[in-house]
């Protein structure tokens, strides 16, 4: 059993080790149950806060069923973000059926942008260069 996949435990823990074991036999159950509620909401997605309540399980354990479903690629975490009852921000998760939609990487969109944004200037400051250069009679 390893984490995320599965169900973790603490290394040299016999304690831990079984409280996982055990919960792995219920795990299967409640991934089921929590792919289900977030395929029924389609595009609009669910946090892992959403989850637990309407499912009535601790916060503890579907945010661990939420990585292990990340994990396996059953969910796709998306960049929204909703408030949780404790005015925290939680990220909100879709099923692999609408991964298509979901943009994979903000941050690295945003640095595209900033170096084309950056090029275009640099051809600005080229063109200014040039022009001056031409009416200055040095280019013909």
């Amino acid at each position: 059993m390893t984490y995320p996949k599965d169900p973790g435990f603490v290394r040299g823990s016999d304690t831990s080790e079984q409280a996982a074991i055990e919960v792995a036999s219920r795990s299967e159950a409640m991934r089921n149950k929590i792919m289900s509620m977030v395929k029924l909401r389609g595009m609009f997605g669910c946090t892992s806060n959403e989850a637990g309540k309407e499912l009535g399980m601790k916060p503890q354990t579907v945010s661990a069923r939420f990585a292990e479903l990340s994990h396996r690629g059953m969910l796709i975490k998306t960049l929204r973000k909703r408030t949780t009852q404790g005015n925290y921000k939680a990220f909100v998760y879709v099923t692999c059926d609408f991964a298509q939609f979901v943009p994979r990487n903000e941050e690295s969109v945003m640095r595209q942008l900033a170096k084309v944004r950056n090029r275009i200037e640099a051809l600005q400051r080229e063109e200014e260069m040039l022009l001056r250069r031409m009416n200055d009679g040095q280019l013909s």
